[in-house]
């Protein structure tokens, strides 16, 4: 398996680079005829969803289908995939930026009670905690 960087995840999923997008399409059809995965960290998740958001000016809906159609893809494999699930279900209601819903997502998958932050509207959520 092989662990994909953020760039070829926006290469997919903008094309704003048509050599480089159609070698990232190649190298998805590739991995799935040789029934192969290509894994998806939570940094690359993270950093994709910053990336998207402020280069390319993404709406949050934009962004949520955008992780969502990659997450049905089967020659993707995340890293914490229940995590990302559950960031997909909640992500659409939630008031949280998309960022910050991962960020505490991250710390509740390792049992901790809540994230500790100074961010004001982020502990409005009951997964912060102001400090």
């Amino acid at each position: 398996m092989k662990s994909l960087d953020t760039n070829i995840i926006v290469r997919f999923l903008v094309n704003d680079d048509k050599i480089q997008g159609a070698k990232v399409k190649k190298l998805f059809e590739k991995a799935e005829t040789e029934g192969e995965n290509l894994f998806i960290t939570l940094v690359v998740l993270l950093e994709t969803l910053w990336v998207l958001r402020s280069v390319y000016q993404y709406k949050k809906n934009e962004i949520i289908l955008a992780i969502s159609s990659l997450y049905l893809m089967a020659v993707i494999e995340f890293e914490k995939s229940d995590l990302v699930q559950e960031f997909i279900n909640l992500s659409g209601d939630s008031e949280l930026e998309l960022d910050d819903l991962i960020i505490s997502l991250a710390g509740k998958s390792y049992n901790c009670e809540s994230t500790v932050t100074f961010d004001e509207q982020a502990s409005k959520s009951g997964l912060f905690e102001l400090l």
